[in-house]
């Protein structure tokens, strides 16, 4: 019976999760020499999985954890590379969109998988707010100086 209520609860939380994603996905595609966008494959579980998900975010990376983006604000000099990692224990994927929830900006979309990473380099000053287009209330901004 506890194996049913554990499935109960994980099919509940991807179905309330997806119940607030709003519209899919179009957006986009960078060009090759603005981003350096990689994903990999989701690693299967294993308790250095576990242990990389305790671990503190290390400077010039977004972990997207909890279904929120941490730290929502960063701060870097120009020509630098930010990654983006997904550490959710369930498997959720969610994407690093640049923009706002209804108004991407078009300078970035890449899709980030459970387990996975993604890179962006910021070759040029500015305020760039991100957000996940599956989450919309996952929000985050990154200040280049």
């Amino acid at each position: 019976m506890t194996d049913i209520r554990k499935r109960f609860a994980v099919l509940a939380f991807l179905v309330l999760g997806m119940a607030g994603c709003g519209g899919g996905g179009g957006g986009s595609q960078p060009a090759e020499d603005e981003t350096t966008a990689q994903t990999e494959p989701a690693p299967a579980e294993t308790a250095s999985q576990d242990a990389a998900s305790e671990a503190p975010v290390g400077e010039n990376t977004v972990a997207a954890e909890s279904v929120k983006f941490e730290p929502t604000a960063l701060t870097v000099p120009a020509g630098t590379t930010v990654t983006w990692e997904n550490r959710e224990t369930l498997p959720v994927g969610h994407t690093v969109t640049s923009g706002t929830p209804g108004s991407p900006s078009g300078l970035f979309d890449l899709e980030l998988p459970q387990g996975g990473s993604v890179e962006f380099t910021f070759a040029e000053a500015g305020t760039f707010p991100f957000y996940c287009d599956i989450h919309r209330q996952m929000t985050g901004e990154i200040t280049v100086q």
